[in-house]
């Protein structure tokens, strides 16, 4: 039967033990927090997502990118000053990690990424209409 747990993992899990637990465990979901620019979708370690799928290679792998989802808030002011730039610029960052992970061989269908990180009621307002953006 597979593990229908998730596992966490940044960027700062890198010791062998961190990756022999993970290919013994073979979680069907992990959330992996990588490093990267706002500015730059090319600073994602793509190579980091290719070792997690080799590791698990049937898991599902949910990006996300401290600086680009909340960055000490500055994403959801962002997303509060503009929410139809701000979803269109995540989309396009996440689309362009995407090809750059397919390009070393990450299927497509095993990765997932989230848009902004646990924002506030009073982000509401600002909310909807940059999730209504971003799924277009």
């Amino acid at each position: 039967m597979r593990n229908v747990r998730g596992a966490y993992m940044n960027f700062e899990h890198d010791r062998a033990a961190d990756w022999d637990f993970l290919s013994k465990w073979q979680p069907n979901v992990i959330r992996y927090m990588g490093g990267g620019s706002w500015a730059d979708p090319n600073s994602f370690d793509v190579n980091r997502v290719r070792r997690i799928h080799e590791t698990c290679p049937d898991a599902t792998i949910l990006l996300r990118c401290w600086e680009v989802d909340d960055n000490n808030f500055k994403a959801h002011d962002a997303m509060v000053a503009d929410p139809r730039g701000t979803a269109e610029h995540q989309v396009d960052w996440w689309a362009k990690v995407f090809d750059r992970a397919g390009a070393v061989g990450v299927p497509r269908a095993l990765l997932m990424a989230g848009l902004n990180n646990e924002t506030g009621p009073e982000k509401d307002s600002a909310l909807y209409p940059y999730s209504e953006y971003a799924l277009q």
